[in-house]
Order: C-alpha cells, then sequence, then structure tokens
C-alpha cells in the first residue's frame, strides 16, 4: 500500500463546466449550473470534441433534475432521561443536578 501510493503519478485532466445566468422574478441573475456524468476526461481531444459540439448545437436535452435541499431540520428536543444520561455522562454531575439547572 505504501510503496503504492508512492509510486503514484497524477495525470492532467480536463472538464467541461457549463452555468448559464438566469433571472429570477426580483430580476437578480442567479447561476444555473449544469452537470454531468463524467465529471473528467484525460484525453484532451475528446474533451474539445465533446466542448465544440456543445458549442456548434446550442440547444441541450436535460435528462434529469436533482435538488438538494437548503435547510436542515430542526434538532429533537432531548427528553428528560436522555438529558440525565449525558449530563452524568459528559459532565459528570448527578441527573438530579444537571435537571435542576
Amino acid at each position: 500500500q505504501f510503496l503504492k501510493v508512492q509510486r503514484f503519478v497524477p495525470e492532467t485532466f480536463w472538464r467541461i463546466k457549463v452555468v448559464v445566468q438566469k433571472a429570477d422574478v426580483a430580476g437578480n441573475l442567479l447561476p444555473v449550473d449544469f452537470n454531468w456524468d463524467r465529471h473528467r476526461l484525460f484525453d484532451r481531444f475528446c474533451c474539445f470534441v465533446l466542448y465544440e459540439m456543445c458549442v456548434q448545437a446550442q440547444v441541450g436535452v436535460v435528462t434529469s433534475v436533482k435538488v438538494k435541499p437548503k435547510s436542515r431540520w430542526r434538532p429533537v428536543p432531548l427528553n428528560t432521561i436522555e438529558f440525565s444520561k449525558l449530563v452524568t455522562l459528559k459532565l459528570r454531575m448527578s441527573a438530579q443536578h444537571g435537571l435542576g439547572i
């Protein structure tokens, strides 16, 4: 494993990144990123050919849309039993004293 890591030679790669600026309701420009399955190409000529095809076509087909939730869920409140367990374990005080605070 050590020799495998030591002998590693990084390869140069190319990628195509497509970003479109779209206006929202308020008129603000928002960037829209387009991703594809092949994140990297190790052949420069192949990458150039794909880039030329994208530029010449000027029209693309969206195959799927994935939206990631931006907000996080609120944490679940501790009940008294879980709270008393954590107080005795982490803070090294009695459960009664922890509930009295």
